[in-house]
């Protein structure tokens, strides 16, 4: 099962053995999660799994072209909801889910603070997250300053500010967001690896709700 876990095939990134570590123990004991920003090309692997996306991928798009090349298949989003915008409370009731996944998704938010709001509500107590985030430093972000804490502040303050646009609104790179957590005291960091083990261009963070 390692092995296999650990192979990548096509364009198919292996599952993280980090993510499995933490977030196994809750799926064998009955536990469910979401995944948010799902991609059939860089699957995490669990199997009570919600999967949700801010629009389901249409046949025909570039997106969905995409991941048919990578992977042969396109993850169905089985619900539309986009983070820091207001999860729908039908799906996203208060401590419905005992865990929370996303690669690749955070620096696309652009009220992060309401983001780890939204994710609190949801979670279970000691319900777990496990994020990746690029780094940046390998990624074509390199040549941008670092997102700080009174920037993420001020987005919080003026939502209204939003371009609305598919973009990279948040950089950082390890030490600057783990910095930014200790500012957040509904979450404690449980682990990190400061290079994922899933992409590779970025850094992981294990998270529990408090």
């Amino acid at each position: 099962m390692e092995k296999n876990r650990r192979r990548r095939t096509r364009g198919i990134f292996p599952e993280s053995q980090v993510a499995h570590r933490w977030i196994d123990p809750l799926e064998e004991a009955g536990g469910s999660g979401v995944e948010f920003g799902p991609a059939a090309h860089n699957p995490f692997g669990f199997k009570n799994c919600v999967f949700a996306d801010r629009e389901a991928p249409s046949e025909g798009s570039a997106y969905h072209a995409a991941q048919m090349k990578l992977a042969r298949q396109v993850v169905p989003t089985q619900v539309v909801a986009e983070l820091g915008k207001g999860l729908p409370r039908d799906v996203f009731g208060d401590e419905s889910f005992d865990y929370i996944v996303t690669s690749h998704v955070l620096e696309h938010v652009w009220d992060l603070l309401s983001c780890f709001e939204e994710m609190h509500r949801i979670l279970k107590p000691g319900g777990r997250m496990v994020h990746i985030l690029p780094h940046r430093d390998r990624m074509f972000d390199r040549d941008r300053p670092l997102t700080t804490w009174e920037e993420l502040v001020e987005r919080h303050r003026h939502p209204e500010d939003n371009p609305n646009e598919d973009q990279h609104h948040s950089v950082f790179d390890t030490a600057q967001f783990l910095s930014v957590l200790k500012n957040i005291p509904t979450f404690r960091l449980l682990d990190h690896l400061d290079a994922d083990d899933k992409v590779g261009n970025g850094f992981l963070v294990v998270m529990e709700k408090i």
